[in-house]
């Protein structure tokens, strides 16, 4: 399940695969619009099964999706345009 959650972020739910796809699926969609020219953060976190707090879970995707957002800026330098 998918969802728009602001103005450019998203959210994704996988309920029914493992983290180890979730990951290979990430990569892929991250290599398809890398080479379209775009420039996009992601931050995934897996819940487990016997504690589901969304707030938590949706905090430290957040954190996550902003640790690669800065990495992302550190390469792009100055490259305006990357932000």
């Amino acid at each position: 399940m998918s969802f728009r959650f602001g103005g450019d972020e998203f959210l994704a739910i996988a309920l029914d695969k493992p983290l180890d796809q979730v990951q290979e699926k990430t990569d892929q969609i991250l290599s398809n619009l890398k080479k379209q020219g775009y420039h996009v953060s992601i931050g995934i976190k897996q819940a487990k099964a016997d504690h589901l707090n969304v707030s938590d879970l949706l905090y430290q995707a957040d954190k996550a999706m902003r640790k690669s957002k800065e990495e992302l800026y550190k390469k792009a330098e100055n490259d305006r345009w990357a932000r």
